[in-house]
């Protein structure tokens, strides 16, 4: 008998329950902290680029990354890249078609494109100017237009 009670209890208890909070509401209502947001970059396919290099970007390329490694300040390519404008263009085309090429538009407007190539392509200045595979190609928003290259990432 004691048993059968405590079943009935535990029925009208269950059962009572959803009655029972019905009627319940809130007088206030706690909001969540606001959420701290950060902008992301635009991610875009490096396909999408395409290596136009005018005569002041080659002068820039060349002036500054096709000398001496400059730790923290500058970093140099191999001679292979440094040859004239059409070796600056081969460059630009290895990056954009490389397999694990990444491009994110900066907070300027302009856009990165980096990747990693079989071979070493220069010395990284942040890497006191240690050999590296990775390259950096840094394109107008047009996607067309080449602002600088360069060994390393950006």
């Amino acid at each position: 008998m004691f048993s059968a009670r405590l079943s009935s209890l535990s029925l009208l208890l269950v059962a009572g329950a959803p009655l029972f909070f019905a009627g319940c509401t809130t007088t206030s209502q706690r909001q969540p902290p606001p959420v701290e947001t950060t902008e992301t970059a635009l991610v875009v396919s490096c396909s999408s680029f395409t290596c136009n290099i005018s005569e002041s970007a080659w002068n820039h390329i060349s002036s500054r990354h096709c000398g001496a490694c400059v730790a923290n300040d500058k970093s140099a390519f191999v001679s292979a890249y440094c040859g004239d404008k059409a070796a600056a263009v081969s460059f630009c085309q290895a990056i954009i078609s490389a397999g694990n090429c990444t491009a994110a538009q900066q907070p300027n407007g302009r856009f990165a494109a980096t990747a990693t190539l079989g071979s070493d392509v220069g010395k990284d200045s942040k890497a006191a100017c240690g050999a590296t595979r990775t390259g950096t190609v840094i394109f107008e928003s047009n996607k067309t237009s080449v602002v600088t290259q360069f060994p390393g990432t950006p």
